[in-house]
């Protein structure tokens, strides 16, 4: 039984000023990531909907995380197919999730 390379891959979905946005999508590894899904202003003024990707604050953990008031859904993909989604409601509270399971 051979072993494949685990690459996970997140997208944040939120809504900004009634309208849906969803952002560009991050990818990490088994080592984790830190997610942080934030609001800027575009280049028309507008806001866009942001995701920053940093290294992991506990190893083997993805920890995700929103600046904006509006609830934010991060959606875990695994080699590209779907995992599960976390929905983060409160602003600059964090969501961990283990990933030792997924080796």
């Amino acid at each position: 039984m051979a072993f494949e390379d685990v690459v996970f891959t997140v997208v944040v979905e939120t809504v900004i000023n009634g309208e849906a946005e969803v952002s560009e999508p991050a990818s990490f590894t088994l080592a984790g990531v830190q997610v942080i899904a934030e609001t800027v202003t575009g280049p028309d003024g507008a806001p866009v909907l942001r995701v920053r990707a940093g290294p992991p604050i506990q190893p083997g953990f993805a920890r995700f995380e929103k600046t904006f008031m509006a609830p934010a859904t991060f959606k875990l993909y695994r080699n590209g197919k779907p995992l599960q989604a976390e929905v983060v409601r409160n602003t600059f509270a964090a969501t961990m999730l283990d990933l030792s399971n997924q080796a």
